[in-house]
């Protein structure tokens, strides 16, 4: 089963280059230049979050990106579906097997709320799992 994870965040100033790299699924770079991601992307799954720039380009193209859009809620304007750092606003979206690791104990949503976001972000706007 999959779930649903969308979220708009206002983040911390040094954390723009991270959120960047995280946009386009660079999280090995993103490892190497915070540590508190070597851990993070230990976790099976941990990647999948949140779908990159590319992915949701994608899915538009094949048509199959609105049908996961009905599961998750409408929000007010239609750019906040995608993966986007406007400012020190990041909003992203990810639809994703949601199960918990063996070797970590723990499941990949639950660990990106507690390492990265508990990091990089000043204040949560909407959080939606």
């Amino acid at each position: 089963m999959y779930t649903a994870f969308q979220d708009k965040v206002i983040i911390k100033d040094e954390y723009k280059g991270l959120v960047e790299l995280i946009n386009t699924g660079s999280w090995e770079e993103a490892a190497l230049k915070f540590p508190f991601v070597k851990e993070y992307i230990k976790v099976n799954h941990s990647k999948d979050i949140p779908f990159t720039k590319k992915q949701i380009n994608e899915a538009f193209a094949e048509g199959d990106f609105l049908y996961m859009r009905w599961h998750i809620g409408i929000w007010e304007e239609e750019n906040d579906y995608y993966t986007n750092l406007k400012d020190n606003e990041w909003s992203f979206i990810a639809n994703l097997r949601n199960y918990r690791d063996p070797e970590h104990n723990v499941a990949p949503i639950i660990l990106f709320m507690n390492v990265v976001l508990k990091e990089v972000a000043a204040h949560i706007i909407r959080l939606e799992v």
